[in-house]
């Protein structure tokens, strides 16, 4: 900070361009600019400059610094000629100010109100001669903020009410729980309150009104771990209501995920076991220095967990891609698991067999990143669930499966893959109330839940089924892969015809080999799902694909909770991936 900073500008007149042509820099004024302009009914611009009261910090060396004493302040700069000059026409002084980041609102009797970040929430200025002089330094006293500085949106929109989006926590402390409210007297007082996103991490609202009059709001969410910029869509009719009731609102709409060098993903919770001092292989390789964090349990923060020290307990190879334990490691050894190196055995011989205490989940950053499937549209199949999440309204999903799908050993409900997927719909249909019900049943075929479906499926009125089974059928003693895609058609059909649902088939994973009544066939009974939605004409997600790219770098056991046919918490994750890919 040399005191000063700057605000510059370049033009172009071929914004439509793929590559247009820009105008040389040029310098408008000093100070650092947050805001957008305000558009006055003369036509004047005014652009709201901040030249901050603080020191350099050393940066840059002191015979660069300049002193700013008499000129620190909420600058506005004015044009009048829509920007081939501009000149500074006043500023004000707010207690407290910090960042500033201030917006001005023309009032309907032509005064102006400025509103300022500041450490005690938001504070306001008054101009009544267009910016040059301004009144009052303190707290808004119509526009109440969290009790810490963070930034905030004001704006007029084409029905002449202003639009505030600020946070609005149940404890007034924390940048969450984004919120949309309206004044149609300038600001005296604030109806409505559209949530937009209530989780922590949100901030740096801004927006525009669309020429139909729809307010879309960008905004970013955690900027260190998620990079996310994302939008919300929505209407004035939305925020009075405090809840959305026109079709075209959206919510958490992906705007752009940063991922520093290009091809470089976020992972989260990869979950491995490590024996000995032999390196696990993670998801990806090509890691980013920084970004590895091992812990105990696959939600961080979790009163049980135990985050990992790297050189103390795991190394790391960020090239390939590995972690591996130490001599003195107080990660768990997965060579004292019970059914570590046991061939053909029988788990009924292990009680207490799993492998839920010797995971580690890692996050991570990494390079060398692939797709694990690839989304295929599937709308033609999935119309009427299309038509009815964007129309709105309460949506039951009803899981039909055997114990993957029940969720066993999943650390919780909420890491079950459909779970999961339910939320992705939220946020995609933000106007639809997205439920699901778990009709599976721990040790289920397709031969033993047949008999169950009317109790499972068709008495509950679903309007989406998503079916999954393969796992015990392809045990010793099952059907036959044939006999096997025969009883999906089936049960598509009875679901169709008493309830009218659309159904989404998903194939299994391999199990662990070494274990007795495996019969090595899951390639078979994976191809005879798709082949039954095939014939069925209904969704199909490859998890079998997914889990076998997966395997080409990572052991089996890493994805296994009970180390024989059930996922991790990052395998359930694994299967979310797999239905995110039904695109519709």
């Amino acid at each position: 900070w040399d005191g000063r900073a700057g605000v510059w500008a370049v033009v172009t007149e071929e914004s439509d361009r793929e590559d247009p042509a820009w105008s040389a820099p040029r310098r408008l004024c000093d100070g650092i600019m947050m805001n957008k302009p305000t558009v006055l009914k003369d036509g004047t611009w005014l652009l709201p400059a901040a030249v901050w009261a603080m020191k350099s910090g050393g940066v840059p060396a002191p015979q660069y610094v300049i002193d700013n004493t008499a000129t620190t302040g909420s600058w506005v700069v004015a044009s009048t000629d829509q920007g081939r000059t501009f000149t500074p026409r006043g500023r004000a002084d707010i207690k407290g100010r910090k960042c500033d980041e201030h917006i001005i609102v023309e009032r309907r009797d032509s005064s102006l109100w400025m509103l300022a970040r500041t450490g005690y929430g938001i504070g306001e200025s008054f101009s009544t001669d267009g910016g040059a002089t301004w009144v009052g330094d303190g707290p808004s006293k119509t526009v109440t903020h969290i009790d810490s500085a963070a930034r905030f949106f004001i704006r007029r929109l084409a029905s002449g009410s202003l639009l505030l989006v600020k946070h609005a926590p149940p404890s007034n402390h924390g940048r969450s729980h984004l919120t949309a409210f309206l004044s149609g007297d300038d600001g005296a007082t604030w109806q409505g309150g559209l949530l937009l996103d209530e989780r922590d991490g949100v901030s740096y609202p801004d927006g525009v009104q669309a020429p139909d009059s729809t307010i879309r709001i960008i905004y970013d969410f955690s900027r260190h771990d998620a990079r996310e910029i994302l939008m919300a869509v929505f209407t004035e009719e939305d925020v009075l209501a405090g809840r959305f009731v026109n079709p075209k609102a959206r919510l958490r709409v992906p705007v752009n995920k940063a991922g520093g060098i290009p091809g470089t993903l976020a992972v989260k919770g990869d979950s491995l076991v490590l024996a000995k001092d032999e390196a696990g292989m993670l998801c990806y390789g090509g890691l980013t220095k920084g970004t590895v964090s091992v812990r105990s349990t696959y939600e961080p923060g979790q009163a049980d967990t135990l985050v990992y020290e790297e050189g103390r307990d795991y190394g790391v190879d960020y090239a390939a891609g590995t972690i591996a334990r130490t001599a003195d490691s107080r990660i768990p050894d997965f060579s004292t698991n019970m059914l570590y190196g046991k061939k053909g055995f029988n788990h009924s011989d292990y009680p207490g067999f799993g492998n839920r205490a010797f995971f580690v989940y890692v996050d991570y950053q990494a390079q060398k990143a692939f797709p694990l499937c690839e989304g295929r549209d599937q709308s033609a199949l999935l119309s009427k669930t299309a038509e009815k999440l964007r129309k709105g309204g309460p949506f039951k999903i009803v899981a039909f499966g055997d114990s993957i799908t029940v969720g066993i050993d999943a650390s919780s409900p909420d890491v079950v893959f459909h779970a999961q997927w339910a939320r992705y719909l939220s946020e995609r249909f933000p106007q639809a109330q997205v439920t699901v019900e778990n009709g599976a049943t721990n040790g289920g075929s397709t031969g033993s839940e047949m008999p169950r479906i009317q109790e499972k499926v068709l008495d509950r009125a679903p309007d989406l089924v998503i079916i999954g089974f393969g796992m015990n059928d392809h045990n010793i003693g099952g059907p036959s892969p044939e006999q096997f895609a025969e009883n999906l058609k089936t049960m598509i059909a009875q679901i169709r015809e008493k309830t009218g649902a659309e159904v989404i088939l998903y194939s299994a994973f391999t199990p662990n080999p070494d274990w007795k009544y495996g019969t090595h066939r899951m390639a078979l009974f994976a191809d005879a799902t798709r082949r039954a939605a095939e014939e069925s004409q209904c969704a199909y997600a490859d998890v079998f694909g997914l889990w076998s790219k997966v395997l080409l770098r990572k052991d089996l056991c890493s994805l296994l909770g009970n180390n024989i046919n059930h996922p991790s918490d990052f395998g359930h994750w694994l299967y979310f991936q797999a239905l995110k890919c039904v695109e519709f």
